[in-house]
């Protein structure tokens, strides 16, 4: 879509002087890259209210573009259309020179004024620089490197013409003369545009972030309430641990006396030296960890009897299991039988 603009920059009076012919002359930033907020009926898009152009490097500042600002007359106001040979005479008051370069984000170049109404009204305080030019508008949005919005981006940028005007779209980086203007309502109105689509660019990326953080909130809460539950089951196992630990210690003093070593020993450890102190060392040799404790609850249970019970010989009973198979034993009728027999031998 082919499409003439009209943007505006500022003049920069710090670099202007007045020749001693009356002209005004110096050096002035007149275009940048960026995006730029438009009203969307001056890019062919009425059905918008504001359209947001993006202005690339690569095409403000390819060589083409550039060459097309070189030697192009300067006009007070915008004319009705494009300057050419038909109407230049009526139309300009100055031109630009023929260095064009890059300043920054902007383009600069060399300029002279050389009408008497013209210098004076940038006297008088209009001293922003506005380029006529035209592009290809393509309507694609996107986001600029910087990440900022755009609806459409310019292409084949080429100079017509540079107009002076009392205030302009490209801002205040770029003026003739450095005292304050008052805007108009037209512009304020363009610049109060672009910063509402800033405005709704930022709150859009705050609550993508807002989200974000949302989620990672959630994500840290059910991490941290999953190490809780894991903390809770160690602290509860560990309990279970010590309470297992403290009755195996319990039942290993009174299977033998004197119990086995403790101190250094896990629970597995303890039930088999009790095993073996009492049965041999026979009886654990080979044997499994589940063999060695069913071992270990049937001697503490008949130790336990046995200590409630001491003369009860019904009670008195202990189940032994045979090493080599598994049959069950009366220990106390062998204890009793050798009891018996030593009583005979002291007669």
């Amino acid at each position: 879509m082919q499409i003439e603009f009209t943007d505006a920059v500022l003049f920069d009076g710090a670099s202007t002087r007045v020749t001693k012919d009356g002209y005004v002359v110096g050096r002035a930033r007149i275009a940048r890259a960026g995006v730029q907020a438009y009203g969307g009926a001056s890019v062919g898009r009425g059905d918008l209210e504001v359209v947001r152009v993006y202005r690339p490097e690569e095409e403000v500042f390819a060589d083409a573009a550039m060459a097309s600002l070189a030697h192009r007359p300067i006009t007070l106001d915008h004319p009705d259309g494009f300057v050419s040979a038909q109407n230049w005479k009526d139309l300009a008051v100055g031109n630009t020179g023929g260095r064009v370069v890059r300043d920054g984000d902007f383009v600069a170049l060399d300029l002279a004024l050389m009408d008497q109404a013209a210098i004076e009204a940038v006297r008088s305080g209009k001293r922003q620089l506005s380029v006529g030019y035209s592009c290809t508008l393509d309507f694609t949005a996107g986001l600029t490197p910087a990440g900022e919005a755009y609806d459409a981006v310019q292409r084949n940028i080429r100079g017509n013409h540079l107009a002076l005007v009392d205030v302009a779209r490209a801002g205040p980086e770029c003026r003739i003369g450095d005292r304050h203007f008052a805007p108009t309502l037209e512009q304020l109105a363009a610049r109060l545009a672009e910063a509402e689509c800033q405005l709704a660019d930022a709150r859009k990326a705050l609550d993508a972030k807002a989200g974000e953080l949302a989620a990672l909130t959630r994500t840290h809460a059910d991490e941290i309430a999953a190490r809780d539950a894991r903390l809770a089951d160690a602290e509860n196992n560990l309990d279970a641990r010590i309470e297992e630990r403290q009755a195996v210690i319990a039942a290993a003093q009174i299977i033998v006396d004197p119990p086995p070593v403790i101190k250094g020993r896990s629970i597995a450890e303890i039930c088999r030296a009790c095993v073996a102190s009492a049965l041999g060392e026979a009886a654990v040799k080979d044997r499994s960890d589940d063999y060695i404790s069913a071992s270990f609850e049937v001697l503490a249970a008949a130790a336990r009897a046995r200590r409630q019970t001491p003369h009860d010989d019904s009670l008195a009973h202990a189940v032994q299991m045979d090493v080599a198979h598994r049959q069950p034993v009366n220990v106390w009728d062998s204890a009793f039988a050798s009891s018996s027999v030593a009583m005979k031998k002291d007669r």
